[in-house]
């Protein structure tokens, strides 16, 4: 709708390396068909068969799209992971909020990869002719199936997880910032010196 024209989108499901593991639809893009409504109608009809492949405790990363989905998502028995919101009248995220947010967003830029490879197929990169309309769904599949076969992974090698674990670290850790304001609270200090 906010785009201004009929659109379609298909939605990927990509593992953690980038490959795709599978691509459902295409849903038309309408106010109804929003990234939340389009995973509950993938699990309530059981599309592609995807209830005998995930399994109880398998951790779904996704983005804010798909907050109206959450308690769906999680009573399926998944863990989901999603970048936080501002609460209402926050002005930021807390600590805590803000490592979250961006431990989830590290993950998540596998996903925005492979969409970035399916869309450099000039094909797929640009407005489609509404004739193709009904095969698009295939076109994408297509384009993914040899992307998985003749792109390399975008994560190879997952012996080495020390960025991952040094950002959980990092993410338990104190911050000595918000400490020292707490402590010293330069704001109030400011004001002050600025009204006498």
């Amino acid at each position: 709708m906010h785009k201004g024209r009929s659109l379609v989108k298909p939605m990927m499901i990509v593992a953690t390396d980038g490959y795709i593991l599978n691509v459902l639809g295409p849903y038309y893009a309408d106010g109804h068909n929003n990234d939340a409504s389009i995973i509950k109608h993938v699990f309530k009809t059981n599309a592609d068969e995807i209830n005998t492949w995930m399994h109880d405790d398998d951790v779904m990363v996704v983005d804010r799209g798909f907050r109206d989905a959450e308690e769906f998502l999680k009573k399926l028995n998944f863990k989901v992971e999603m970048p936080c919101f501002l609460k209402k009248g926050a002005k930021q995220q807390t600590v805590d909020e803000a490592n979250t947010t961006r431990l989830v967003t590290k993950v998540r830029w596998v996903v925005e990869s492979a969409n970035g490879r399916i869309k450099q197929w000039k094909f797929l990169d640009k407005v489609v002719a509404n004739h193709y309309v009904p095969h698009i769904g295939d076109f994408v599949r297509i384009v993914c199936a040899l992307v998985n076969c003749f792109r390399p992974p975008l994560i190879n090698d997952f012996g080495n997880d020390d960025i991952g674990k040094e950002m959980i670290e990092k993410a338990q850790l104190d911050n000595h910032v918000k400490l020292y304001v707490e402590e010293h609270k330069p704001s109030e200090k400011k004001n002050c010196i600025q009204g006498s």
